[in-house]
């Protein structure tokens, strides 16, 4: 589905940029390796950062700013994240 100029729904295949993922909130996931053949008192647990399947998105309409600092942050000769605080 995608809006038309007349803002109606209609189906179709077009496509649209909404956005890049930026960064997404992580959980940590815990479990257990089990030795069966082998008994032991120690314990060894992994610990997992899984992702959230939820994301912050840089909007599409704002990503020609975000080249623009990207340039001239490379131009003055910094790196982008340092650019931009």
């Amino acid at each position: 589905m995608f809006r038309t100029k007349d803002n109606a729904y209609t189906p179709g295949t077009k496509a649209q940029l909404l956005g890049i993922l930026a960064s997404g909130p992580l959980y940590t996931s815990e479990g257990k390796l089990i030795q069966k053949d082998i008994p032991t008192a120690t314990s060894i647990v992994p610990v997992v950062q899984t992702m959230m399947n939820l994301g912050n998105v840089v909007h599409a309409s704002a990503l020609g700013d975000i080249i623009t600092m990207v340039k001239e942050a490379s131009i003055a000769g910094k790196s982008f994240p340092k650019a931009i605080t």
